[in-house]
């Protein structure tokens, strides 16, 4: 029962934090806009006819094809969902917390896992803290490199990642502890 009291209550940490963290406007202040949303909604709807992701230049594309376009750019990965949707749904709060509470659930297995080698609450969150590291390092990080994203996005992200796995470490480490060795 502590266990799922640490796990729910380090999630709730791991949700309030994002809260606070995503609705400073320094996280997003690198979000271009376009010149006209509207014009550009109508387009996307032209140029990308269904919802998914779209890579331009198409990797679909002749290789000659491809190379030339890649070379003169612009590069772009768009993602594309026709379904309009409010600003701040309930459901996605709802979905987003149920994502964390089973991420955090899997750190907590990880953590029980390793036993009696994090004896120290100190040992415990260093942990978590280098699980959101890589992390950090492997998803959003990757992107730049791989599909040629500007980087601001997935380094605000990646910071991100591993604050939030900072904080639910100093939660959750609190309610798992080193095995209780029995005498015998």
């Amino acid at each position: 029962m502590k266990i799922l009291l640490g796990i729910l209550l380090a999630t709730v940490a791991m949700f309030v934090f994002g809260a606070v963290f995503w609705m400073n406007p320094l996280t997003t202040s690198f979000f271009m806009q376009s010149a006209d949303d509207r014009r550009t909604g109508t387009q996307l709807k032209e140029l990308f006819p269904e919802t998914g992701t779209y890579v331009v230049p198409s990797m679909k594309n002749d290789p000659e094809l491809l190379a030339s376009l890649h070379e003169a750019g612009p590069i772009a990965t768009v993602h594309v969902r026709h379904e309009g949707a409010p600003v701040m749904d309930p459901m996605m709060m709802v979905t987003g917390f149920a994502h964390e509470l089973v991420s955090v659930g899997f750190a907590a297995v990880l953590l029980l896992s390793l036993g009696g080698s994090l004896n120290t609450y100190s040992k415990r969150v260093g942990f978590l803290v280098c699980l959101g590291a890589m992390i950090a390092w492997f998803s959003p990080l990757s992107a730049p490199i791989w599909w040629m994203h500007p980087w601001p996005m997935h380094v605000v992200d990646a910071v991100y990642i591993i604050l939030a796995w900072t904080i639910t470490g100093l939660v959750l480490a609190a309610f798992i502890g080193a095995p209780v060795k029995k005498a015998g």
